[in-house]
């Protein structure tokens, strides 16, 4: 399995991004057990909502706080009962507001 893509791949400083899309290659995302996200750094990033469209595809929301820092994150899928990790480096970037 390995990290696809993310869109969108950039978001603004004191933004809500709806139905941001993480694609997987080889992947078997499932709602049960659940999938978690992780931006790293994670500093000014909070992630909601995460629903699985998909076995290659997930969904959620992301908030960047006005103070989150301006660089490229790196993200992480976890998923398979936390067996399982897909991890695209410096994939997405957080512009300033």
């Amino acid at each position: 399995p390995e990290f696809g893509s993310i869109s969108p791949d950039e978001g603004k400083q004191e933004s809500t991004l709806t139905n941001v899309t993480i694609t997987g290659l080889n992947t078997k995302f499932q709602d049960e057990p659940p999938v978690s996200i992780a931006f790293i750094p994670d500093d000014g990033i909070t992630v909601s909502n995460i629903g699985t469209n998909s076995n290659t595809e997930i969904e959620f929301d992301l908030t960047i706080a006005v103070d989150a820092p301006t660089t490229f994150r790196t993200v992480t899928v976890t998923y398979d009962d936390t067996r399982k990790s897909i991890t695209g480096n410096s994939v997405f970037e957080v512009l300033p507001k």
